[in-house]
């Protein structure tokens, strides 16, 4: 559905919608070279899709200078939720309050090619974290507990979800000047959600 590569820098992608693409977002080439820094920061990527030769995928990034994946929400991806480094480095990557439902892995990762990864206070369920992975010390394994019919209402979660009021709050993880939450602490995901 997005493709970014050609050198560009300080790309802000922001409060999209992905649903039954192959791959949401392909960030980085090699063949077309780096990029500079990237933020890709409260989106909702759903329902991926294999047909007509689909990958089933989130997003995928590599060669970047720097790529930081924010508040984010990622369900029904067959292959994968986030994919680094494939095609190159990836010099810093941050993955913080993301929520990861339902992936064939939340997160793959070319080790050679990501050598500072910064992962926290993520919630993942049913999508699996590779094999000796360390990097998520406060992250919940947990249902997210989405509202009825997620698709057609925003992937708000309801009442008790462990999504609520407890992700990161730093001003450059939740754009402090523009979002404001309710309760006592920002959600993890895509949306703030106050009933």
């Amino acid at each position: 559905a997005l493709v970014v590569h050609e050198n560009a820098d300080r790309v802000l992608m922001e409060k999209n919608r992905f649903w039954d693409n192959g791959r949401a977002a392909s960030v980085g080439s090699g063949s077309n070279c780096c990029l500079g820094s990237v933020v890709f920061r409260r989106n909702l990527i759903f329902s991926s899709t294999t047909q007509g030769g689909g990958v089933g995928a989130g997003l995928r990034v590599g060669p970047a200078r720097a790529f930081e994946a924010y508040h984010n929400t990622v369900d029904n991806t067959p292959a994968y939720a986030f994919k680094l480094g494939d095609d190159g480095r990836v010099d810093r990557a941050v993955l913080i309050n993301n929520i990861v439902r339902s992936a064939g892995r939340a997160i793959e990762v070319y080790a050679p090619n990501i050598p500072n990864i910064t992962s926290d206070r993520n919630l993942f369920w049913n999508a699996p974290l590779p094999s000796g992975w360390q990097h998520d010390r406060t992250s919940i394994f947990k249902d997210p507990m989405f509202v009825d019919n997620p698709r057609a209402n925003d992937y708000y979660t309801r009442r008790g979800s462990p999504a609520r009021n407890v992700a990161l709050h730093e001003p450059r993880f939740v754009d402090a000047a523009h979002y404001n939450y309710c309760h006592t602490g920002p959600d993890i995901g895509f949306l703030e959600s106050c009933t």
